[in-house]
């Protein structure tokens, strides 16, 4: 006999799945592209269902501006940036379909340790757990260094890092 009570299962009210409304289905599945397909040909394999759907909406809305020249401005987290994205960013930058980029806290952070080192993304919960979480001398300095001219000449916090990375144009500035 088990040591814990017995669930009761007096109201459970099972559904049949063939009614129950579901969000996935075998024939909205992604598709294989033959080898020397067109990237045209890979998009359209892409599922049509969940971040498959959520990508193509996406997607099409940054066309849709684009084509109306609509400035396109992306809010977003340091993912982008450390999951090694940040090359695509600022091709669509440089294309002008992106305007402009705002980041969170940790996206200067990324971006600086990535542009001067080429490394990023330290191992969250070892260092917490011996407190060196957050403490890259290198990057700390190079940061608050900057921060600190910048006071002085009147610029804003991602201005003045961009600034500096284009000016000192450490080995993978261009990232």
């Amino acid at each position: 006999m088990s040591r814990y009570p017995e669930i009761d299962i007096e109201n459970i009210k099972p559904v049949s799945i063939k009614t129950r409304k579901n969000k996935v289905n075998v024939e909205e599945f992604a598709g294989t592209c033959k080898v020397g397909a067109s990237f045209r040909d890979f998009w359209y394999s892409l599922p049509n269902i969940l971040a498959g759907e959520q990508l193509r909406e996406f997607i099409g809305h940054v066309v849709e501006g684009h084509r109306k020249k609509k400035p396109l401005i992306w809010m977003m987290g340091a993912h982008v940036i450390k999951c090694g994205l940040s090359p695509i960013v600022v091709d669509l930058m440089a294309r002008g379909i992106v305007s402009a980029v705002s980041l969170n806290g940790a996206g200067p952070i990324h971006d600086t340790e990535l542009a001067y080192w080429g490394q990023t993304s330290e191992n969250v919960a070892a260092n917490l757990q011996d407190g060196t979480f957050g403490m890259s001398k290198e990057t700390a300095d190079k940061i608050n260094g900057t921060i600190a001219a910048a006071a002085d000449q009147k610029l804003g916090y991602g201005e003045a890092l961009g600034k500096k990375i284009f000016e000192e144009k450490p080995p993978y500035w261009e990232l």
